[in-house]
């Protein structure tokens, strides 16, 4: 039985699943496996091929004729080729196809149908396709210059604020105060370990990444600060999508709300949906389809050109 490979990179984890593979298309999901990130502007060369050796094996695609993987961080030049390069060289099928994570995650989630896919994760990116085929992005550049409202962004928030407050700048708010307590003992020990999710290396995001968990909670507990940065974050968020829709075209469309800021943080996400409930357009937001691993499989089969079983 001919199968296919699928592979969603986000920032911090890859997730992987083995795919039958039927006249008809991509079939079941035969196998899963999940390891570290396959981003190679957060980890290094070799970090990604021992995470992606890792997911293969777990898989044992040996039947395989085709291999997708959708990862952050393909827009910098040279990163799709050298994410080619180590798939086969670790013995994955040709066709490999690389695309960005958000490409396989929009596939995924309509088809060739029209909507709009934002992605609040590590990072952010909104994504969408219109009723003729054309493509349409905003965002997804990057911590450095992007990724609004995303959880490092919220988590780079909450280390400015607590050294702020540190400064006398900003009032020591609850929240502040539990970022402390997760941080260390001593005022000390919660500096010394802010600098180095800072400004270590090799530079990790996924620790600063992970603080945005205590945002909810500060939510539901009126912090004045929390709920300052969660107004800063949806309305980044909000900005990404109309603006694909506007260039879309479009005054209503279906939207998929995807990624852990907004699946984890049911709070987050619905002061997200009350500002999206007074834009210019009308959001319909709908379940995907299928995920990312299963869209990365379908832009793996597309690119199949030869019968199947001959490849």
């Amino acid at each position: 039985m001919a199968t296919i490979i699928g592979m969603d990179g986000g920032g911090t984890s890859t997730r992987a699943a083995l795919y039958s593979l039927t006249a008809e298309g991509v079939g079941a999901c035969l196998r899963t496996a999940e390891s570290g990130s396959s981003n190679l502007n957060s980890s290094t060369p070799e970090q990604v091929r021992a995470n992606l050796a890792g997911l293969l094996a777990a898989l044992d695609p040996r039947d395989a004729v085709a291999t997708g993987l959708g990862a952050a961080g393909v827009t910098t030049p040279g990163v799709s080729g050298a994410l080619r390069a180590i798939l086969l060289e670790l013995g994955c099928p040709a066709p490999v196809v690389i695309a960005g994570d958000h490409e396989a995650a929009l596939c995924g989630a309509f088809g060739d149908d029209p909507g709009i896919l934002l992605i609040a994760g590590t990072g952010s990116v909104a994504y969408g396709q219109s009723r003729d085929g054309r493509l349409c992005r905003a965002g997804g550049y990057g911590h450095l210059i992007g990724d609004g409202g995303s959880a490092f962004a919220i988590g780079r928030a909450l280390l400015a604020a607590y050294v702020q407050s540190v400064d006398g700048s900003r009032p020591r708010t609850p929240l502040l105060t539990a970022l402390a307590a997760q941080l260390g003992d001593t005022p000390d020990a919660v500096m010394a370990r802010l600098m180095q999710l800072a400004y270590r290396q090799p530079f990790d995001k996924a620790p600063i990444a992970q603080l945005a968990r205590l945002l909810d909670p500060a939510l539901a507990a009126d912090d004045p600060l929390a709920a300052e940065l969660a107004a800063d974050g949806t309305r980044e968020l909000a900005l990404l999508l109309d603006t694909v829709a506007a260039q879309l075209g479009e005054s209503e469309i279906e939207v998929v709300l995807a990624g852990g800021m907004l699946s984890h943080n049911p709070r987050y996400r619905g002061l997200l949906l009350e500002r999206l409930a007074a834009a210019p357009v009308r959001y319909e937001f709908v379940a995907p389809r299928s995920d990312a691993v299963f869209g990365a499989a379908e832009l793996a089969r597309r690119a199949l050109t030869a019968p199947l079983g001959l490849r």
